[in-house]
């Protein structure tokens, strides 16, 4: 007597790319572009840009700004901004960076960033992180680019990145991208 193998409908391994294709779905169609009824995101070399995420089950929120200056055809100044709330301490970074295009799509950039924190506890806060940041970026589309960095801490903070409070992190490279829909 031989015994037939079944196949589950659904793998161990299935089950979580499912869900996370409908979380992605889910995330992508409830965006809403917000309106510019006066036209101040874009008046000729300034270029305005913000985005939130929603609030977590934790009551965290992530949200940036981006001003960008065109200086000429190959030279831009950009200030960066930052704002994350965490579960013990609310963190802003802000950088301001010249981005040089080598190419039409293919820039250098490089500026100083500053990170600091504000813990909800009461207790002081750790000195804030400053940093020189420099990367290169290539702009695949109008409306999607990929970026390499690295952030070279200069001052003594005990601070992490990205809100991790227990490991210092002297240098931080990252490889990201944004797609602006």
């Amino acid at each position: 007597m031989q015994l037939l193998k079944v196949k589950p409908v659904f793998s161990h391994l299935k089950v979580p790319k499912i869900l996370f294709f409908f979380m992605g779905l889910v995330a992508v169609y409830s965006q809403e572009p917000k309106p510019d009824p006066f036209g101040l995101m874009k008046q000729g070399n300034l270029n305005i840009e913000g985005f939130s995420y929603p609030l977590f089950f934790s009551n965290e929120e992530h949200s940036s700004f981006l001003i960008n200056y065109d200086l000429s055809e190959e030279l831009d100044v950009l200030l960066e901004g930052f704002h994350d709330t965490y579960i013990v301490s609310n963190r802003f970074r802000t950088a301001l960076l010249g981005r040089y295009y080598l190419t039409e799509k293919l820039y250098l950039l490089s500026g100083m960033e500053l990170e600091r924190e504000a813990k909800k506890d009461g207790r002081a806060p750790l000195s804030p992180r400053i940093g020189i940041v420099s990367g290169a970026g290539y702009e695949v589309q109008e409306n999607f680019f990929l970026e390499a960095r690295a952030n070279i801490q200069f001052n003594d903070s005990k601070m992490g990145s990205f809100g991790e409070p227990l490991i210092p992190t002297p240098a931080l490279y990252s490889l990201g991208g944004k797609f602006k829909f």
